[in-house]
This record gives structure tokens, C-alpha cells and sequence, in this order.
């Protein structure tokens, strides 16, 4: 669905369109609709840790409200959220785009808009959305990866490390 009448925040009338994750365990990357949605809740309940950019703001309310029984203000996963858009907007003490940091680290920048994807998916461009999803999966998770080797860059040219659960440090083969 598209963006709902009340905005970014109504997710009973956007809902999910696509969902994208990598999944560490299994090394590689999952594609979940309508279809398949019990399947994503279920590897969400059943992994450890979440990564996300934004998933504490946008992308687990939208999933909660869209495809879980999971009633408002309960998680419907015990996992960790680790979301890299909240743990960086604490440090500088305002938002910064994925897309800015993603430069500013030398990852390749996102491949298109979010606000793009549901008016790509109301014109039946289901690839290209999806193409999107993935790509920005990918560029979160390589943005996660580098977190783990030393501090960020950020767009004003201060360097931040972010906290990451203990378990994450270490030693890693």
C-alpha cells in the first residue's frame, strides 16, 4: 500500500508491501510479502539480534500493526533491536539520513528514496521496490559491519562509536 491518509505514522493505511532482510545465520538475504509474512515473524522471534535503520520508529510498529496480533505497546520479537538511526541520533542529539552516513563511510549511497516506494508500488513497479528494499538492506548491514571495526564518520566530520550489545565485541573469526 502507499503512504496512508494520516501520513507516515498511519500504518493500518499504508501497510507492508515488502520486507527485506539479510539474515546473518543463514548468510543471505530474505524477501517477505503477504504470502510469506509468517515466515519473517518467526525469523524475527527467532534471531537474537535486529539490526535496523529506523526499525524502532518505522519498521516494527509498521510490521506489528500490519502482521503480528501482537497488541500496541507489547514487541512482538524478544530479540535486540540494535537500530543504527537511534543509536547515531543519540550521539549527535539530532537525525541523520542513512544515506549521509553511508557516504561519509565509504559505502555506496542508498539507490533511491523511501518516499518513492509507495508510489512505486501503487504503479505495480513491485521489482523496483524490491530492488530498493534489498539494496538498502545490504547498505544497513555494511554500515553495521563497519560500525564494528571503530567509529563512524558523520556528516558534520565527528567520529562516533556506538554501543552495541556486550555479546557483539568479540572475538570474531
Amino acid at each position: 500500500k502507499g503512504v496512508g491518509a494520516d501520513g507516515w505514522g498511519d500504518y493500518g493505511g499504508m501497510g507492508v508491501s515488502v520486507l527485506a532482510v539479510y539474515d546473518f545465520q543463514e548468510t543471505r538475504t530474505r524477501v517477505f510479502m503477504d504470502d510469506n509474512r509468517e515466515e519473517a515473524i518467526q525469523l524475527m522471534r527467532d534471531r537474537q539480534v535486529l539490526v535496523t535503520y529506523n526499525g524502532e520508529g518505522f519498521d516494527f510498529p509498521l510490521i506489528q500493526h500490519n502482521w503480528t496480533r501482537t497488541p500496541a505497546g507489547e514487541r512482538f520479537t524478544d530479540a535486540v533491536s540494535i537500530d543504527l538511526c537511534a543509536l547515531v541520533t543519540e550521539q549527535l542529539g539530532h537525525r541523520c539520513k542513512l544515506d549521509q552516513l553511508l557516504e561519509c563511510n565509504g559505502i555506496p549511497g542508498k539507490t533511491g528514496a523511501g518516499a518513492q516506494a509507495p508510489l512505486d508500488w501503487q504503479a505495480g513497479r513491485i521489482g523496483t521496490v524490491t530492488d530498493y528494499c534489498i539494496a538498502d538492506v545490504h547498505r544497513t548491514t555494511m554500515l553495521f559491519l563497519r560500525s564494528l571495526l571503530g567509529p563512524l564518520h558523520t556528516p558534520n566530520g565527528r567520529e562516533i562509536a556506538l554501543s552495541t550489545p556486550s555479546f557483539l565485541n568479540g572475538p570474531f573469526v
